[in-house]
C-alpha cells in the first residue's frame, strides 16, 4: 500500500515549534505539503498526546491536493480525536473530485481509527 499523503503525521514543521501549542496562520508553509487555509494549532505532546509521534494539530482548515487514476480504489486512513471541541465533537470535511463528505467524531480525547474509501 503507497501513501499518498504528504507528511501525514505532520511531524514536518519548519520550524518546530517554539511553544507546547502554536498557531499557524492562513498561507503558512510550515506543514507542507498541507496548505493552511484558516488558522491551526500545532499540539506538542505537552498540550495533547498524539497518536503517534511528537505532535498533533487541532486545524481550522488545512488542505492538501494529490493526484488519483480515475477506476482505482483508495482508502484514505487516519485516527482522529476530539480535544476541546463543542460537546467533545470534531467534525472532518473531506472533499473528493468535488464531492463533500463530513464525517463527525464524538468522543473524550481518545483516539480513534478512521477510514474513508472512494
Amino acid at each position: 500500500m503507497k501513501d499518498f499523503i504528504g507528511n501525514g503525521g505532520v511531524e514536518d514543521i519548519n520550524p518546530l515549534p517554539s511553544s507546547s501549542s502554536e498557531s499557524l496562520s492562513s498561507g503558512s508553509t510550515r506543514i507542507l505539503p498541507w496548505s493552511v487555509i484558516e488558522t491551526t494549532n500545532v499540539l506538542s505532546t505537552q498540550t495533547f498526546s498524539p497518536r503517534a509521534g511528537a505532535y498533533s494539530i487541532m486545524p481550522g482548515k488545512i488542505s492538501q491536493t494529490i493526484e488519483t487514476i480515475s477506476g482505482v480504489k483508495y482508502t484514505l486512513s487516519f485516527f482522529i480525536a476530539a480535544f476541546n471541541g463543542p460537546n467533545n465533537q470534531v467534525s472532518l470535511d473531506i472533499t473528493i473530485g468535488g464531492s463533500l463528505t463530513t464525517l463527525t467524531y464524538q468522543s473524550d480525547i481518545d483516539w480513534e481509527f478512521r477510514y474513508f474509501e472512494f
